[in-house]
Formats: C-alpha cells, sequence, structure tokens
C-alpha cells in the first residue's frame, strides 16, 4: 500500500464519506491506497428520502451515491454501511426491501445502524421525538436482520444507539 510505504507510523486510517465524490473513491483504487476502514453513510433508502435528509449538492445525487457503492464494493478494505435511522423519516417498515437492495450493491462487512441525534444544523429541520431511543434501533436493526440472509447481529452500546450487523458469508 502506498500509505505503508510513505507513511509507516500510520497504523489504521478510517474514510467516512456520504457517496457523493465516486471519482475519490476511484482514486483510492488507482493508487492502490485503501482506507482501514470505509464507512459510506445511508441517509435514505430511495432517490427521494436520501434528497429529503441529506439535501445533496448535484443533480445526479442518487446516480453518484450507487456508483459510489458499486465502486466501494469491489475495493480491498473493510467496508461499513452506516444507517442513521431517524425517527418519522427513514424507519418505516416499507423501506426494508430498499435498505436491502443498497447493501446488497455495496456488499459491507458491517452494517452500523444508529440513531440520528439531534445536534449541529439538524436543530433547524428535526425535533427531538426523530431522534429514536437505543430499542427501538435494536427493533429495526431485527427486521433489517431478518430480511438479509448473510448478516447477523454482532454486537449493540445502548449509551451510543448503535448495533451492528455483521455479514457472515
Amino acid at each position: 500500500l502506498y500509505i505503508k510505504k510513505n507513511w509507516p507510523w500510520v497504523k489504521s486510517i478510517f474514510v467516512v464519506t456520504s457517496g457523493q465524490v465516486p471519482e475519490g473513491l476511484e482514486k483510492m483504487k488507482k493508487l492502490n491506497a485503501y482506507p482501514t476502514q470505509l464507512y459510506i453513510s445511508f441517509t435514505g433508502p430511495n432517490p427521494e428520502l436520501y434528497k429529503k435528509i441529506s439535501v445533496p449538492l448535484y443533480k445526479d445525487y442518487w446516480d453518484k451515491f450507487i456508483q459510489s457503492l458499486e465502486i466501494a464494493s469491489k475495493m480491498r478494505t473493510r467496508r461499513v454501511a452506516r444507517i442513521t435511522l431517524i425517527k418519522g423519516y427513514n424507519d418505516d417498515e416499507r423501506y426494508l426491501d430498499d435498505w436491502v437492495e443498497l447493501i446488497r450493491i455495496y456488499k459491507p462487512h458491517f452494517i452500523e445502524i444508529k440513531a440520528f441525534m439531534l445536534l449541529g444544523y439538524s436543530r433547524f429541520k428535526l425535533r427531538s421525538e426523530n431522534m429514536p431511543s437505543h430499542e427501538y434501533v435494536l427493533e429495526f436493526a431485527k427486521k433489517l436482520e431478518k430480511k438479509l440472509d448473510n448478516f447477523k447481529y454482532m454486537d449493540e452500546d445502548a449509551d451510543s444507539r448503535v448495533v451492528v450487523l455483521k455479514n457472515i458469508s
């Protein structure tokens, strides 16, 4: 790896992306400069909700997101799908199949389902009622797990309101 040769003191690098710059992922592949772990944020399970929640800058935001999932699925690094669950927005059971389709494209090693927290700019758009409890996140994770043949419950942290599913295939 480029990083190990030129920066020997670096032990791990985590990259978190919204998936709006697939060219950056392509460049990592080209340079063979992979992070230790790659997180792609899954905010909306479909174009309409993604636009409403993420307010993307690009008109072709959904194409860029899907392209990023496809590129990343072939990267030689640990991949994590980070679903930020927003109560009353992207948590409806009718969206489970949409989440499953995105996960199928990305082929992550882990799915991290975390509760939305009312911080920063989101305080102007959402309310405290949109913050799911840990129990709510866990229930959503169980429903998602039932739809996924190759993922099983791995761990959770109640204080952080996070549940992790692990790819077992």
